[in-house]
């Protein structure tokens, strides 16, 4: 009784501190709506309106089941813009290999359906790129070359205030 009393502790922790999916990340991180900085947070940059801040907390985030290496946040008037994803690691070369992109890949294709697009990108640097639009957000996921690794980025962003800040940029 004690083992399946400790197995169903150790699943039940492990579903708790990890999230797989882009819905569970954008609810968690409130995207498009007023940013809270807690204690998992650390400040990393501001500049033109924009605050940048990246998760130290201790929930593993996973998109299907590949980790993500970091989270950076991107808060614009104190709203939750962006949510940068990041797969890989150029000062360790832990690359994001092919399989590692398919299976992401194929995570966010169960969860937010077809693709919208596959940009062809002229940039020699960017592999393959694809994009999806969920409600009021666009969800972007590409795979680059960076200093001889193989890296991949999700970027999640609301849509209306990615639009105005760049439209307030433009002034």
């Amino acid at each position: 009784m004690k083992k399946i009393l400790l197995v169903a502790y150790i699943f039940l922790s492990i579903n708790c501190f990890s999230q797989n999916n882009i819905s569970n990340i954008i609810d968690n991180f409130k995207l498009g709506q007023n940013f809270e900085l807690k204690t998992d947070f650390e400040k990393q940059n501001e500049r033109n309106g924009l605050t940048t801040y990246s998760y130290i907390g201790n929930v593993v985030y996973k998109i299907g089941e590949i980790e993500i290496n970091n989270i950076n946040l991107v808060v614009y008037n104190n709203k939750l813009m962006a949510i940068e994803i990041n797969f890989g690691n150029p000062y360790t070369n832990d690359n994001f290999d092919q399989n590692e992109f398919l299976n992401v890949k194929n995570s966010l294709l169960n969860e937010l359906g077809k693709v919208n697009f596959e940009k062809n990108n002229p940039n020699p640097q960017i592999i393959v790129e694809l994009d999806w639009k969920k409600e009021l957000n666009n969800i972007n996921l590409k795979r680059v070359n960076f200093e001889n690794n193989t890296l991949g980025l999700i970027l999640l962003r609301d849509i209306k205030l990615s639009e105005n800040f760049m439209a307030n940029l433009k002034q």
